[in-house]
């Protein structure tokens, strides 16, 4: 079916896609037709659209009256008509002064790379200069409604070569929850990017398509400014409605990329974000073969993220059989090769620690498994002080899980006795 663009109406949600062509999504249910894309579809010089269906829900998305919330909580809007110095700082300069200072402490920072015992204290000072950056990304789009995509690329780029050489460092860096919940989208945002790069680089995809990978995890979130902030950073559950437009922050990064110029793989990227290989995610309910390579990683980097890190509504999870039931996958949400190498570059088991297997032996890992990531190589200690080494499996003998630190000393003692 094809409709007239000048009898298109704001606000009007539309029951299946509304697209261009057979290929160009315009607009994705629930996401309502903004007057925003409507005039920008005129000044294109599009005269008509196509949609499966012609029945239309003209209805205006419940809005949340922003007086009755706290400052903190309001969403930011700015005019950029009423900036003085946006044309000098945004247009012609086309780097934003807070960015490039904060790109100079980086390169700074990275000069004075110290031995390896200070080596996690430097990690977590580079962590939090990357917060900063993203932080400052998130807040110019918020303010100006402005993204400089070479500028990203090209701070991405740098980031991907320090994960490369200090991913496992990168991945222990886990801020307190307070400040974690001071700042949840860019925390998440953060987290998602070094997770993102480390399986693409265990994955051995090309340099470009990391970098490309790492700008999209980075600003795969960015919709959700959009949105009012009870709706994620609640502990009360939601309502069918207020679901519903949380669900619609995919939708709302892939415009703001779109309107912003960025290649189209790294819109669907964002677009695709929360899709699963079995057709259960959203928003268009895809399974496997349709979804980008790059929307699955990201898929399974935000939501390994999502269950490690806190929330308002649960804690973090940290214990090892939580964490492996998201392995689990068995025609499951996730790409099963991502798993692995996400599995592979988390390390669940670091060589040198202790855990309990499922004979009721105690044994320390002695080294990783490539092909069986769960199932580390153990050394066992007998009664006479000889060490012997087990390969564990699934059918044989299995970790059950870590010794805490606790467990951990008296067992230590225990074999010094």
């Amino acid at each position: 079916m094809t409709l007239d663009v000048s009898a298109l109406k704001p606000d009007s949600t539309f029951k299946t896609d509304l697209m261009l062509d057979n290929q160009f999504v315009i607009c994705v249910p629930p996401c309502p037709l903004t007057k925003e894309l409507i005039k920008s579809l005129i000044e294109w010089g599009f005269k008509e659209v196509q949609s499966a269906s012609v029945s239309i829900v003209e209805t205006k998305a419940e809005n949340v009256d922003e007086e009755q919330l706290p400052d903190s909580k309001k969403q930011k809007s700015f005019d950029i008509e009423e900036a003085d110095d946006v044309s000098d700082m945004f247009i012609e300069k086309k780097t934003d002064p807070a960015l490039v200072k904060i790109k100079d402490t980086i390169f700074e920072l990275e000069k004075e790379e110290p031995a390896e015992e200070g080596k996690m204290d430097f990690v977590r000072s580079l962590y939090n200069e990357y917060m900063n950056y993203i932080n400052q990304v998130y807040l110019k789009y918020s303010t100006h409604k402005l993204l400089n995509y070479d500028e990203i690329y090209s701070t991405v780029k740098h980031l991907c070569n320090f994960v490369k050489s200090n991913y496992q460092f990168m991945l222990r860096v886990t801020p307190d929850e307070e400040e974690y919940m001071k700042n949840m989208i860019v925390n998440h945002s953060m987290k998602c990017t070094v997770l993102a790069i480390t399986i693409a680089q265990q994955l051995k995809m090309p340099e470009g398509q990391i970098v490309e990978l790492g700008v999209a995890a980075l600003l795969h979130e960015i919709g959700q400014i959009r949105i009012p902030p009870q709706f994620y950073a609640t502990a009360k559950p939601l309502s069918p409605s207020e679901r519903a437009q949380l669900n619609t922050h995919p939708i709302l990064s892939y415009n703001i990329l779109k309107d912003s110029g960025f290649p189209q793989n790294i819109q669907v990227a964002v677009l695709e974000h929360h899709e699963k290989e079995n057709g259960q995610g959203y928003p268009r309910r895809l399974t496997g073969d349709k979804i980008s390579l790059y929307s699955k990683i990201i898929a399974a980097a935000c939501s390994f993220e999502a269950i490690t890190s806190p929330r308002l509504y649960k804690d973090e999870t940290k214990t090892y059989a939580e964490m492996s039931k998201f392995f689990v996958n068995e025609g499951g949400p996730y790409n099963p090769a991502v798993l692995k190498a996400l599995l592979i570059s988390i390390q669940m088991h670091q060589p040198g620690s202790y855990v309990y297997l499922s004979n009721g032996q105690i044994a320390q890992v002695v080294d990783s498994n490539q092909s069986d990531p769960k199932n580390p190589v153990v050394a066992v200690i007998d009664s006479d002080g000889n060490k012997q080494t087990i390969k564990t499996s699934e059918v044989t003998i299995k970790v059950v899980r870590p010794l805490t630190k606790q467990e951990q000393d008296d067992y230590l003692a225990s074999i010094k006795k």
